[in-house]
Protein backbone atom coordinates (compact mmCIF):
# COMPACT_ATOMS: atom_id res chain seq x y z
CA UNK A 1 0.00 0.00 0.00
CA UNK A 2 2.99 2.88 0.99
CA UNK A 3 4.32 2.47 -3.15
CA UNK A 4 0.97 3.35 -4.20
CA UNK A 5 0.90 6.99 -2.31
CA UNK A 6 3.95 9.97 -2.64
CA UNK A 7 6.11 9.67 0.44
CA UNK A 8 5.74 12.92 1.06
CA UNK A 9 2.52 13.42 1.73
CA UNK A 10 1.55 10.08 3.64
CA UNK A 11 3.29 9.40 6.90
CA UNK A 12 3.03 5.36 6.99
CA UNK A 13 3.16 3.77 10.59
CA UNK A 14 3.03 0.47 11.74
CA UNK A 15 0.62 0.18 14.82
CA UNK A 16 -0.69 2.81 16.81
CA UNK A 17 1.27 3.02 19.37
CA UNK A 18 3.90 3.99 17.00
CA UNK A 19 1.50 7.31 16.93
CA UNK A 20 2.45 10.72 19.37
CA UNK A 21 -0.99 11.85 19.37
CA UNK A 22 0.62 15.26 20.41
CA UNK A 23 1.31 15.92 16.64
CA UNK A 24 -2.40 15.91 15.80
CA UNK A 25 -3.55 18.67 17.79
CA UNK A 26 -4.70 20.90 14.82
CA UNK A 27 -6.26 18.10 13.39
CA UNK A 28 -10.05 18.14 13.78
CA UNK A 29 -11.38 15.39 11.80
CA UNK A 30 -9.57 11.96 11.88
CA UNK A 31 -10.91 9.06 9.70
CA UNK A 32 -10.96 5.42 9.74
CA UNK A 33 -11.98 2.30 7.55
CA UNK A 34 -12.73 0.21 10.30
CA UNK A 35 -13.04 -0.24 13.95
CA UNK A 36 -12.09 -2.96 15.87
CA UNK A 37 -12.02 -3.34 19.77
CA UNK A 38 -8.30 -3.73 20.15
CA UNK A 39 -6.28 -1.95 23.25
CA UNK A 40 -4.22 0.38 20.99
CA UNK A 41 -6.93 1.31 19.04
CA UNK A 42 -8.90 2.18 22.05
CA UNK A 43 -6.52 4.49 23.65
CA UNK A 44 -6.00 6.61 20.51
CA UNK A 45 -9.85 6.27 20.34
CA UNK A 46 -9.93 7.70 23.40
CA UNK A 47 -7.83 10.63 23.53
CA UNK A 48 -9.52 11.40 20.39
CA UNK A 49 -13.20 11.30 22.03
CA UNK A 50 -11.61 13.45 24.68
CA UNK A 51 -9.87 16.35 22.39
CA UNK A 52 -13.33 16.53 21.25
CA UNK A 53 -12.23 15.93 17.62
CA UNK A 54 -14.80 14.11 15.14
CA UNK A 55 -14.17 10.77 14.35
CA UNK A 56 -15.82 9.17 10.75
CA UNK A 57 -15.41 6.00 9.38
CA UNK A 58 -15.57 5.62 5.95
CA UNK A 59 -16.98 1.87 4.81
CA UNK A 60 -14.36 0.50 2.21
CA UNK A 61 -16.63 -2.49 1.63
CA UNK A 62 -20.02 -4.28 1.47
CA UNK A 63 -19.78 -6.35 5.22
CA UNK A 64 -23.50 -6.08 6.09
CA UNK A 65 -25.19 -6.64 3.02
CA UNK A 66 -22.58 -10.00 2.88
CA UNK A 67 -22.37 -10.98 5.63
CA UNK A 68 -25.51 -10.17 7.26
CA UNK A 69 -24.42 -9.66 10.85
CA UNK A 70 -21.76 -11.99 11.31
CA UNK A 71 -19.10 -9.45 10.86
CA UNK A 72 -18.90 -6.09 11.81
CA UNK A 73 -15.95 -3.75 12.21
CA UNK A 74 -18.12 -0.39 13.46
CA UNK A 75 -18.01 -1.55 16.52
CA UNK A 76 -17.14 1.62 18.48
CA UNK A 77 -19.15 4.79 18.12
CA UNK A 78 -18.26 6.90 15.16
CA UNK A 79 -19.93 10.80 14.36
CA UNK A 80 -20.56 9.76 11.01
CA UNK A 81 -20.51 6.68 9.07
CA UNK A 82 -19.99 7.08 5.16
CA UNK A 83 -21.60 4.13 4.00
CA UNK A 84 -21.06 2.39 0.86
CA UNK A 85 -24.63 1.64 -0.49
CA UNK A 86 -28.29 2.17 0.65
CA UNK A 87 -28.13 -1.71 1.91
CA UNK A 88 -25.71 -0.77 4.32
CA UNK A 89 -27.07 2.39 5.96
CA UNK A 90 -30.59 0.75 6.01
CA UNK A 91 -29.11 -2.24 8.56
CA UNK A 92 -27.06 0.27 9.97
CA UNK A 93 -30.44 2.43 11.00
CA UNK A 94 -32.39 -1.00 12.18
CA UNK A 95 -29.38 -3.33 13.52
CA UNK A 96 -27.21 -1.28 15.23
CA UNK A 97 -29.42 2.14 16.20
CA UNK A 98 -26.88 4.29 13.82
CA UNK A 99 -29.05 7.48 13.82
CA UNK A 100 -30.24 8.60 10.45
CA UNK A 101 -27.96 11.85 10.95
CA UNK A 102 -24.94 9.90 11.99
CA UNK A 103 -25.16 8.40 8.26
CA UNK A 104 -24.19 9.04 4.57
CA UNK A 105 -25.15 7.22 2.26
CA UNK A 106 -24.28 8.78 -1.46
CA UNK A 107 -22.94 5.49 -2.99
CA UNK A 108 -19.80 3.53 -3.34
CA UNK A 109 -16.81 5.91 -2.95
CA UNK A 110 -14.08 3.16 -4.69
CA UNK A 111 -15.04 3.96 -8.42
CA UNK A 112 -12.24 3.07 -10.73
CA UNK A 113 -12.36 5.58 -13.24
CA UNK A 114 -10.84 3.07 -16.51
CA UNK A 115 -11.80 -0.48 -16.93
CA UNK A 116 -9.36 -3.00 -16.20
CA UNK A 117 -10.08 -4.85 -19.49
CA UNK A 118 -8.65 -2.24 -21.45
CA UNK A 119 -5.01 -2.50 -20.11
CA UNK A 120 -2.00 -4.91 -20.61
CA UNK A 121 -2.63 -8.35 -19.92
CA UNK A 122 -0.05 -9.57 -17.83
CA UNK A 123 0.85 -12.61 -19.28
CA UNK A 124 -0.69 -14.13 -23.10
CA UNK A 125 -1.25 -16.88 -20.99
CA UNK A 126 -4.66 -17.53 -19.97
CA UNK A 127 -5.11 -17.21 -16.48
CA UNK A 128 -7.59 -18.00 -13.68
CA UNK A 129 -7.68 -16.32 -10.54
CA UNK A 130 -9.10 -18.22 -7.15
CA UNK A 131 -9.55 -15.80 -4.66
CA UNK A 132 -10.57 -17.04 -1.20
CA UNK A 133 -12.42 -15.26 1.38
CA UNK A 134 -11.72 -15.48 5.26
CA UNK A 135 -11.29 -18.59 6.65
CA UNK A 136 -12.97 -19.78 10.18
CA UNK A 137 -9.26 -18.90 12.15
CA UNK A 138 -9.75 -15.25 10.87
CA UNK A 139 -13.96 -15.49 10.94
CA UNK A 140 -15.43 -18.31 13.32
CA UNK A 141 -18.69 -18.77 11.34
CA UNK A 142 -16.77 -18.97 8.15
CA UNK A 143 -17.73 -22.50 6.41
CA UNK A 144 -14.46 -22.21 4.11
CA UNK A 145 -12.04 -24.96 5.78
CA UNK A 146 -9.37 -26.61 3.07
CA UNK A 147 -11.21 -29.52 2.31
CA UNK A 148 -13.56 -27.07 0.62
CA UNK A 149 -11.33 -25.19 -0.76
CA UNK A 150 -9.38 -28.41 -1.88
CA UNK A 151 -12.64 -29.26 -3.56
CA UNK A 152 -13.21 -25.83 -5.22
CA UNK A 153 -9.48 -25.95 -6.83
CA UNK A 154 -9.87 -29.49 -8.09
CA UNK A 155 -13.64 -28.19 -9.66
CA UNK A 156 -11.83 -25.56 -11.59
CA UNK A 157 -8.59 -27.44 -12.75
CA UNK A 158 -10.97 -30.20 -14.33
CA UNK A 159 -13.28 -27.42 -15.99
CA UNK A 160 -10.45 -25.17 -16.58
CA UNK A 161 -7.46 -27.79 -17.44
CA UNK A 162 -5.66 -25.45 -19.75
CA UNK A 163 -5.93 -22.26 -17.47
CA UNK A 164 -2.86 -21.21 -15.23
CA UNK A 165 -4.00 -21.18 -12.01
CA UNK A 166 -3.83 -18.35 -9.42
CA UNK A 167 -4.58 -18.49 -5.77
CA UNK A 168 -5.02 -15.80 -3.04
CA UNK A 169 -5.94 -16.06 0.21
CA UNK A 170 -7.42 -13.76 2.63
CA UNK A 171 -5.00 -10.62 3.87
CA UNK A 172 -4.57 -11.74 7.17
CA UNK A 173 -4.51 -15.44 7.24
CA UNK A 174 -1.24 -17.44 7.19
CA UNK A 175 -0.14 -18.36 3.51
CA UNK A 176 2.63 -20.88 5.43
CA UNK A 177 -0.58 -23.12 7.02
CA UNK A 178 -1.83 -22.83 3.54
CA UNK A 179 1.02 -23.92 1.64
CA UNK A 180 1.76 -27.04 4.09
CA UNK A 181 -2.01 -28.24 3.24
CA UNK A 182 -2.14 -27.88 -0.27
CA UNK A 183 1.25 -29.34 -1.55
CA UNK A 184 0.03 -32.63 0.27
CA UNK A 185 -1.78 -32.51 -3.99
CA UNK A 186 -0.49 -32.85 -6.99
CA UNK A 187 -1.12 -28.98 -8.08
CA UNK A 188 0.44 -26.74 -10.55
CA UNK A 189 -0.09 -23.34 -9.55
CA UNK A 190 1.02 -19.67 -7.95
CA UNK A 191 -0.06 -18.55 -4.82
CA UNK A 192 0.11 -14.70 -4.82
CA UNK A 193 1.49 -12.42 -1.96
CA UNK A 194 -1.66 -11.97 0.20
CA UNK A 195 -0.41 -8.48 0.70
CA UNK A 196 -0.36 -7.71 -3.23
CA UNK A 197 -3.14 -5.48 -4.24
CA UNK A 198 -6.46 -7.61 -4.87
CA UNK A 199 -6.97 -5.34 -8.44
CA UNK A 200 -3.57 -6.86 -10.60
CA UNK A 201 -4.11 -10.28 -9.81
CA UNK A 202 -7.83 -9.16 -11.33
CA UNK A 203 -6.53 -7.12 -14.09
CA UNK A 204 -4.35 -10.47 -14.81
CA UNK A 205 -6.95 -12.76 -14.96
CA UNK A 206 -9.72 -13.66 -17.58
CA UNK A 207 -11.60 -15.16 -14.76
CA UNK A 208 -12.38 -14.54 -11.52
CA UNK A 209 -13.27 -17.10 -9.09
CA UNK A 210 -14.48 -16.04 -5.53
CA UNK A 211 -16.86 -16.47 -2.66
CA UNK A 212 -20.48 -14.64 -2.36
CA UNK A 213 -19.06 -13.98 1.19
CA UNK A 214 -16.79 -11.30 0.18
CA UNK A 215 -15.96 -8.08 -1.52
CA UNK A 216 -14.20 -9.64 -4.54
CA UNK A 217 -17.03 -9.75 -6.70
CA UNK A 218 -17.71 -6.58 -6.16
CA UNK A 219 -14.12 -5.34 -7.04
CA UNK A 220 -14.20 -7.40 -10.34
CA UNK A 221 -17.68 -5.81 -11.17
CA UNK A 222 -16.60 -2.24 -10.68
CA UNK A 223 -13.20 -2.26 -12.32
CA UNK A 224 -14.39 -4.93 -15.69
CA UNK A 225 -18.07 -5.89 -15.80
CA UNK A 226 -17.45 -7.93 -18.85
CA UNK A 227 -14.59 -9.84 -16.73
CA UNK A 228 -16.40 -13.69 -16.71
CA UNK A 229 -17.41 -13.55 -12.89
CA UNK A 230 -17.60 -17.49 -10.78
CA UNK A 231 -19.28 -17.30 -6.55
CA UNK A 232 -19.18 -20.62 -5.06
CA UNK A 233 -21.88 -19.95 -1.96
CA UNK A 234 -22.29 -21.73 1.15
CA UNK A 235 -25.10 -21.53 3.31
CA UNK A 236 -25.68 -17.59 3.55
CA UNK A 237 -27.96 -16.52 2.02
CA UNK A 238 -27.20 -12.71 0.58
CA UNK A 239 -27.66 -10.15 -2.20
CA UNK A 240 -25.01 -12.28 -4.12
CA UNK A 241 -26.76 -15.54 -3.87
CA UNK A 242 -29.90 -13.62 -4.56
CA UNK A 243 -28.47 -13.14 -8.14
CA UNK A 244 -26.65 -15.93 -8.42
CA UNK A 245 -30.56 -18.17 -7.75
CA UNK A 246 -31.61 -16.00 -10.84
CA UNK A 247 -29.06 -18.26 -13.28
CA UNK A 248 -31.19 -21.14 -14.29
CA UNK A 249 -28.78 -23.53 -13.40
CA UNK A 250 -25.53 -24.05 -11.45
CA UNK A 251 -22.09 -25.36 -12.88
CA UNK A 252 -22.09 -27.11 -9.64
CA UNK A 253 -23.48 -28.56 -6.59
CA UNK A 254 -23.17 -30.59 -3.49
CA UNK A 255 -24.10 -30.14 -0.04
CA UNK A 256 -21.71 -28.35 0.96
CA UNK A 257 -21.34 -25.25 -1.75
CA UNK A 258 -22.28 -24.20 -5.09
CA UNK A 259 -20.52 -22.96 -8.01
CA UNK A 260 -22.12 -20.70 -10.48
CA UNK A 261 -21.33 -18.05 -12.80
CA UNK A 262 -22.68 -13.99 -12.99
CA UNK A 263 -24.57 -13.05 -16.10
CA UNK A 264 -24.12 -9.77 -17.57
CA UNK A 265 -27.82 -8.46 -16.64
CA UNK A 266 -27.00 -10.07 -12.69
CA UNK A 267 -22.98 -7.88 -12.79
CA UNK A 268 -25.68 -5.07 -14.06
CA UNK A 269 -28.34 -5.30 -10.69
CA UNK A 270 -25.30 -5.70 -8.75
CA UNK A 271 -23.85 -2.52 -10.27
CA UNK A 272 -26.93 -0.53 -10.41
CA UNK A 273 -27.84 -1.46 -6.15
CA UNK A 274 -24.40 -1.38 -4.77
CA UNK A 275 -21.77 0.19 -6.83
CA UNK A 276 -23.36 3.55 -8.35
CA UNK A 277 -22.23 7.13 -7.27
CA UNK A 278 -24.28 10.16 -6.24
CA UNK A 279 -22.66 12.60 -8.86
CA UNK A 280 -23.10 15.26 -6.03
CA UNK A 281 -21.56 12.97 -3.52
CA UNK A 282 -19.22 15.40 -2.30
CA UNK A 283 -20.94 18.40 -2.26
CA UNK A 284 -23.08 15.95 0.29
CA UNK A 285 -20.32 14.74 2.30
CA UNK A 286 -18.86 18.33 2.72
CA UNK A 287 -21.97 19.65 3.98
CA UNK A 288 -22.27 16.73 6.19
CA UNK A 289 -19.07 17.37 7.75
CA UNK A 290 -19.97 21.18 7.98
CA UNK A 291 -22.32 20.11 10.25
CA UNK A 292 -20.39 17.48 12.34
CA UNK A 293 -19.51 20.61 14.59
CA UNK A 294 -22.99 21.96 15.39
CA UNK A 295 -23.47 18.42 17.18
CA UNK A 296 -23.23 18.65 20.98
CA UNK A 297 -20.96 16.67 22.50
CA UNK A 298 -23.19 14.34 25.33
CA UNK A 299 -21.32 13.67 28.27
CA UNK A 300 -22.11 9.86 28.51
CA UNK A 301 -20.91 9.31 24.93
CA UNK A 302 -17.78 8.07 26.68
CA UNK A 303 -19.06 5.02 28.91
CA UNK A 304 -18.73 2.56 25.62
CA UNK A 305 -14.89 3.54 25.56
CA UNK A 306 -14.56 2.93 29.27
CA UNK A 307 -16.60 -0.55 29.45
CA UNK A 308 -14.04 -1.25 26.40
CA UNK A 309 -11.06 -0.22 28.96
CA UNK A 310 -12.45 -2.10 31.72
CA UNK A 311 -12.44 -5.02 29.71
CA UNK A 312 -8.53 -5.14 29.23
CA UNK A 313 -7.92 -3.99 32.86
CA UNK A 314 -7.91 -0.43 32.55
CA UNK A 315 -10.79 -0.04 35.48
CA UNK A 316 -10.11 3.69 36.72
CA UNK A 317 -12.08 5.77 33.80
CA UNK A 318 -14.95 3.42 34.12
CA UNK A 319 -15.02 3.58 37.91
CA UNK A 320 -13.76 7.32 38.45
CA UNK A 321 -17.18 8.15 36.20
CA UNK A 322 -19.45 5.64 37.59
CA UNK A 323 -18.85 6.98 41.10
CA UNK A 324 -19.45 10.69 40.13
CA UNK A 325 -22.60 9.38 38.38
CA UNK A 326 -25.65 8.40 41.14
CA UNK A 327 -28.78 7.53 38.85
CA UNK A 328 -29.92 4.33 39.35
CA UNK A 329 -28.64 3.31 35.99
CA UNK A 330 -25.29 3.55 36.84
CA UNK A 331 -25.74 2.13 40.62
CA UNK A 332 -26.88 -0.70 38.90
CA UNK A 333 -23.96 -1.05 36.73
CA UNK A 334 -21.43 -0.26 39.52
CA UNK A 335 -22.33 -3.51 41.63
CA UNK A 336 -21.78 -5.29 38.30
CA UNK A 337 -18.58 -3.63 37.96
CA UNK A 338 -17.60 -4.61 41.34
CA UNK A 339 -19.29 -7.95 40.43
CA UNK A 340 -21.91 -7.44 43.32
CA UNK A 341 -25.45 -8.17 43.23
CA UNK A 342 -27.29 -6.28 40.48
CA UNK A 343 -30.44 -6.29 38.57
CA UNK A 344 -29.75 -7.58 34.78
CA UNK A 345 -33.22 -6.79 33.82
CA UNK A 346 -32.91 -3.24 34.45
CA UNK A 347 -29.71 -3.32 33.21
CA UNK A 348 -30.72 -4.57 30.11
CA UNK A 349 -34.00 -2.18 29.78
CA UNK A 350 -31.53 1.28 30.45
CA UNK A 351 -28.86 -0.13 28.67
CA UNK A 352 -30.49 -0.33 25.12
CA UNK A 353 -27.69 1.37 22.85
CA UNK A 354 -25.86 -1.19 21.03
CA UNK A 355 -22.72 0.14 21.43
CA UNK A 356 -22.70 0.11 25.14
CA UNK A 357 -24.46 -3.81 24.71
CA UNK A 358 -21.62 -4.88 22.87
CA UNK A 359 -18.91 -4.43 25.46
CA UNK A 360 -21.31 -5.07 28.55
CA UNK A 361 -22.02 -8.31 26.68
CA UNK A 362 -18.17 -9.43 27.60
CA UNK A 363 -18.45 -7.88 31.24
CA UNK A 364 -21.37 -9.83 31.64
CA UNK A 365 -19.93 -12.81 30.36
CA UNK A 366 -17.01 -12.46 32.79
CA UNK A 367 -19.21 -11.92 35.75
CA UNK A 368 -21.12 -14.92 35.50
CA UNK A 369 -17.79 -16.81 34.90
CA UNK A 370 -16.00 -15.37 38.29
CA UNK A 371 -19.45 -16.50 39.91
CA UNK A 372 -19.45 -19.72 38.68
CA UNK A 373 -23.59 -19.64 38.69
CA UNK A 374 -26.01 -18.67 36.29
CA UNK A 375 -29.99 -19.40 36.20
CA UNK A 376 -32.08 -19.93 33.20
CA UNK A 377 -33.94 -16.21 33.15
CA UNK A 378 -30.21 -15.25 32.98
CA UNK A 379 -29.33 -16.77 30.14
CA UNK A 380 -31.79 -16.07 28.06
CA UNK A 381 -31.75 -11.92 28.68
CA UNK A 382 -27.98 -12.31 27.90
CA UNK A 383 -28.30 -14.54 24.53
CA UNK A 384 -31.10 -12.49 23.35
CA UNK A 385 -30.09 -9.06 24.23
CA UNK A 386 -26.96 -8.86 24.10
CA UNK A 387 -25.15 -11.44 21.92
CA UNK A 388 -23.29 -10.80 18.79
CA UNK A 389 -22.18 -12.99 16.81
CA UNK A 390 -19.08 -10.55 15.58
CA UNK A 391 -18.32 -9.97 19.38
CA UNK A 392 -16.85 -13.30 19.63
CA UNK A 393 -14.79 -13.38 16.55
CA UNK A 394 -12.03 -11.16 19.34
CA UNK A 395 -13.87 -12.27 22.47
CA UNK A 396 -14.20 -16.25 21.80
CA UNK A 397 -12.33 -17.53 24.79
CA UNK A 398 -14.69 -15.65 26.62
CA UNK A 399 -17.71 -17.22 24.66
CA UNK A 400 -16.59 -21.05 24.55
CA UNK A 401 -15.77 -20.50 28.38
CA UNK A 402 -19.33 -19.24 28.72
CA UNK A 403 -20.48 -22.19 26.82
CA UNK A 404 -19.19 -24.44 28.84
CA UNK A 405 -20.35 -22.83 32.38
CA UNK A 406 -24.42 -23.56 30.45
CA UNK A 407 -23.23 -26.75 29.15
CA UNK A 408 -22.10 -27.72 32.65
CA UNK A 409 -25.65 -26.27 34.53
CA UNK A 410 -28.02 -28.51 31.98
CA UNK A 411 -29.03 -25.02 29.83
CA UNK A 412 -27.97 -25.81 26.47
CA UNK A 413 -31.25 -25.76 25.02
CA UNK A 414 -31.21 -22.28 25.97
CA UNK A 415 -28.77 -21.21 23.18
CA UNK A 416 -29.86 -20.16 19.66
CA UNK A 417 -28.40 -22.38 16.67
CA UNK A 418 -26.18 -20.32 15.14
CA UNK A 419 -24.11 -20.11 18.65
CA UNK A 420 -23.68 -23.83 18.66
CA UNK A 421 -22.12 -23.68 14.93
CA UNK A 422 -19.87 -20.92 16.48
CA UNK A 423 -18.88 -23.63 19.33
CA UNK A 424 -18.04 -25.87 17.00
CA UNK A 425 -15.91 -23.74 14.70
CA UNK A 426 -14.15 -22.25 18.43
CA UNK A 427 -13.59 -25.79 19.07
CA UNK A 428 -11.98 -26.67 15.55
CA UNK A 429 -9.93 -23.85 15.54
CA UNK A 430 -8.40 -25.16 19.50
CA UNK A 431 -8.20 -28.65 17.95
CA UNK A 432 -6.12 -27.56 14.74
CA UNK A 433 -3.55 -26.36 17.40
CA UNK A 434 -3.82 -28.79 19.70
CA UNK A 435 -4.71 -32.15 19.12
CA UNK A 436 -5.81 -33.42 22.44
CA UNK A 437 -8.25 -31.25 22.33
CA UNK A 438 -10.65 -33.31 20.36
CA UNK A 439 -10.63 -35.45 23.38
CA UNK A 440 -11.16 -32.94 25.71
CA UNK A 441 -13.97 -31.28 24.01
CA UNK A 442 -15.60 -34.83 23.62
CA UNK A 443 -15.02 -36.10 27.52
CA UNK A 444 -16.45 -32.65 28.61
CA UNK A 445 -19.84 -33.32 26.47
CA UNK A 446 -19.81 -37.14 27.92
CA UNK A 447 -19.72 -35.86 31.70
CA UNK A 448 -22.28 -33.39 31.29
CA UNK A 449 -24.66 -35.25 29.83
CA UNK A 450 -24.85 -37.16 33.08
CA UNK A 451 -26.30 -34.52 34.61
CA UNK A 452 -24.54 -35.39 38.34
CA UNK A 453 -24.14 -31.94 39.61
CA UNK A 454 -21.20 -32.20 41.93
CA UNK A 455 -18.86 -33.99 38.90
CA UNK A 456 -20.27 -31.38 36.79
CA UNK A 457 -19.28 -28.37 39.13
CA UNK A 458 -15.79 -29.86 39.61
CA UNK A 459 -15.44 -30.85 35.88
CA UNK A 460 -16.40 -27.22 35.06
CA UNK A 461 -13.54 -25.65 37.41
CA UNK A 462 -10.76 -27.90 35.93
CA UNK A 463 -12.19 -27.54 32.31
CA UNK A 464 -12.38 -22.96 32.83
CA UNK A 465 -8.94 -23.40 33.91
CA UNK A 466 -7.33 -24.87 31.15
CA UNK A 467 -9.88 -23.50 28.39
CA UNK A 468 -8.99 -19.72 30.61
CA UNK A 469 -5.23 -20.28 29.57
CA UNK A 470 -4.95 -22.40 26.67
Amino acid sequence: MQDDFESNLIEHYRNFDQLDFRRFREVEIFIFFSFSPTFPLLKIYKKIKESNKKIILIQDNHQFSVHKGSVNSIILRPDLVITASDSERKYLIENLGLRNNCISSQGWLFQNNKSISNEKPISLNKKILIAFAAPPSITPLSEETYLLRKEIIFWVTKNFPTCNLLIKLHPHEDQGSFRKFIKRYTLNHILLSSQSPIKEAISGSEIVICSNESQIALDVISTDISKRLIIYRFKKNNFLSNEISAEPKSLFKNSDFEISELGIQEKNNIAENYLSLDHSAEDIIKDRLDKLYLQENNMHANVDIFLWLFIYGKNNDLINFLQSNKSDNYRNLHNLILNKSFNLEQLNDDFQDTWIRDPLCIILIRHYLHKKVIDKASVEIITKDFFSIYIFQFFFRDFIRFYNLINAKGLLRLFEKKYHNLVNKIEDLYINKFRPFRIFFSVLKIIYSLKIKILSVFIFRLSDAILRFK
